[in-house]
């Protein structure tokens, strides 16, 4: 497993692109946190990757929406305690 105890957002997991990256992190050991505008589609990836034995969680987020998109992040961060930034910063 190349990811594990990562934690991913992926904003647009309910097309094509999304959920194929989405499924790849979750494989690999990443917990994903699933966003896009149409809550069923991301449920659906959300769903294939527990089945799966991996671990997602779902949330319909506009990823043109600033705020929501920051309202998102906070929450997984305090449901994580923090989060690595591809820059090197943590979030906490």
């Amino acid at each position: 497993m190349l990811l594990p105890n990562k934690i991913a957002i992926i904003y647009g997991a309910g097309g094509a692109v999304g959920s194929m990256i989405a499924g790849t992190f979750a494989r690999e050991g990443a917990k994903v946190f699933l966003t896009g505008r149409t809550r069923a589609k991301v449920d659906q990836v959300a769903e294939k990757i527990n089945a799966a034995g991996g671990f997602a969680e779902s949330a319909e987020v506009d990823a043109l929406d600033e705020q929501a998109v920051n309202e998102h992040l906070n929450m997984v961060i305090a449901l994580q305690g923090g989060i690595w930034l591809q820059r090197g910063r943590v979030c906490s």
